[in-house]
């Protein structure tokens, strides 16, 4: 498998860690995307047809127009002034069938297209145990980043 070229990588990894601070950074790869379409794309292409994906209901329609022509099961979840409402999320997951399995919460917290919403790092910390405690994967689709 390609890897890509080794010293860019370098940089995106350091770029990764001083910005974002992952946790458990070693046991992380980066993928280069040609944007957060293509890689929404890419993630997408490992569901199969029925399988439930969460997004914010005032997501992006290019998010929109990504999801829907690969038959996958899409899910609203409420979201106010501070973006995705955790208690409204937190029930979803248990509601799909075993047919719809959820996979994961395509999620824009810092700067939503189109509301400029951010949500704020205790809901952020709520939504991302919800997600754990029901195995779900979390695409946070970062437009902005601070230094």
């Amino acid at each position: 498998m390609l890897k890509g070229y080794p010293t860019f990588l370098q940089q995106l990894q350091t770029l990764t860690a001083t910005v974002h601070w992952p946790t458990r950074w070693q046991e992380r790869e980066i993928q280069v995307t040609t944007g957060s379409h293509n890689g929404l794309m890419m993630t997408l292409g490992m569901l199969t047809p029925g399988q439930t994906v969460f997004i914010e209901e005032t997501c992006d329609y290019g998010v929109l127009s990504v999801i829907s022509p690969n038959s996958l099961s899409c899910q609203s979840m409420s979201s106010d002034g501070e973006g995705l409402v955790p208690k409204s999320f937190s029930a979803a997951p248990q509601s799909c069938t075993a047919d719809n399995k959820p996979m994961f919460l395509h999620t824009m917290p810092t700067g939503a297209n189109p509301t400029y919403m951010v949500t704020n790092e205790a809901r952020r910390h709520q939504i991302c145990n919800i997600c754990h405690q029901h195995g779900l994967f979390v695409l946070d689709e970062d437009l902005t980043t601070s230094s």
